[in-house]
């Protein structure tokens, strides 16, 4: 288990290194870019204003955990005071220059924070902020307070988890974790969970995965139809070690559909070999779209997934190159009108364009100077 969270640590340390450059580019220059490009959807930022927190919050040092743009064009910050016995998160308005406020009291702050993926969502009045250690709380306008959620876990001593993803569905929150209890299952872990809860915090149902160890919720996303798909990994032999793969887990993806009440219709292994990027919607809301090819090295193909019946079905369009990518770069494909792709890499950041038959049409360095 200590060899799993060092491994995750490594990668996490990874990925916020090559991150951080690239953050720091896209608040100074968003304006820049928005102009240069259409399809930018940020506002330009500014200075952000300074963190005033009220006299009952023991504020010595800005601990920043996580900048995140909301889909209405806000900016979230996420953080923890020094000492961590207290947590912040700001929702600011660029375009309004309205902030709010809200804190979390006591404890050891918000937590770890992912940079690169999405923590932070909105449900009406009810904002959500998930952390890498599978934490949820809940805040309100209301009270300005941020209040802890009991998922179900942590029953035991030794019990651990980890976030996968948290999204907003509708009028609920859709949230994915991985769980380790070693007194039941070994330090294996008991597997991916997912589970959905209403605005006011109350878990309306859980799924958890019937295979149970050391499978991580990676992604997760909801068709129009409401069908929840969820990445799946094991972790391979590259970070794990060859004795803990042999014992706990396995090296491949796989994806599993839910329905919107929490019911698993359908699953499907991912070839040996291929790693799947970031899932994402293509079709009109009807399909998922993602890249794959070999982790943390390259992709070669993009795949179109589409639920039918009880079943998963793979389209898969190669591309005409090999495309390098570092570790920790996440891949996202959008569909064009008229067939063509267009392939976002993270950490660069790089735009590749193809036709509708994969073949490689530009290879665009998006070259953002701090």
């Amino acid at each position: 288990m200590r060899n799993w969270k060092i491994a995750k640590d490594i990668v996490r340390c990874q990925r916020l290194c090559a991150m951080a450059i690239v953050l720091l580019a896209l608040t100074v220059v968003a304006g820049r870019v928005a102009a240069q490009d259409a399809g930018a959807s940020h506002p330009t930022l500014g200075t952000i204003p300074l963190f005033q927190p009220p006299p009952w919050v023991d504020e010595r040092d800005d601990i920043v955990g996580l900048r995140q743009w909301l889909p209405d064009g806000r900016l979230a910050i996420a953080g923890n005071t020094a000492p961590r016995e207290n947590g912040y998160l700001r929702i600011i308005d660029p375009r309004t220059k309205v902030e709010e406020d809200y804190y979390l009291v006591g404890g050891d702050g918000v937590g770890p924070m992912g940079r690169t993926e999405p923590s932070v969502v909105v449900v009406g009045d009810a904002i959500f902020l998930l952390n890498d250690g599978g934490d949820l709380v809940r805040a309100s306008k209301q009270q300005q307070l941020m209040a802890r959620i009991d998922l179900g876990f942590y029953t035991e001593i030794y019990a651990d988890a980890a976030s996968g993803a948290i999204l907003n569905d509708g009028n609920s929150v859709l949230v994915s974790w991985w769980e380790s209890v070693p007194s039941k299952r070994g330090y294996c872990g008991d597997g991916a969970v997912v589970a959905r809860l209403s605005p006011e915090g109350k878990i309306l149902w859980r799924w958890r995965d019937r295979q149970g160890g050391d499978n991580f919720p990676n992604d997760m996303v909801v068709l129009k139809t409401g069908t929840i798909i969820v990445l799946i990994e094991g972790h391979s032999t590259e970070f794990m070690g060859s004795m803990w793969e042999a014992a706990c887990g396995h090296d491949y993806e796989y994806l599993v559909a839910l329905s919107p009440d929490g019911r698993e219709i359908a699953r499907r292994s991912i070839p040996r070999g291929t790693w799947l990027q970031k899932l994402g919607l293509g079709g009109g809301g009807d399909e998922v779209i993602a890249a794959g090819g070999y982790i943390y090295k390259y992709v070669d193909k993009v795949a179109r997934i589409r639920v039918e019946g009880s079943s998963l079905k793979f389209d898969w369009t190669p591309l005409s190159q090999i495309v390098p990518i570092h570790p920790g770069d996440d891949v996202a494909v959008t569909l064009l009108e008229g067939g063509g792709l267009t392939l976002e890499i993270g950490s660069r950041p790089i735009r590749v364009r193809t036709d509708d038959m994969g073949r490689i049409i530009e290879i665009k360095d998006l070259n953002l100077a701090p």
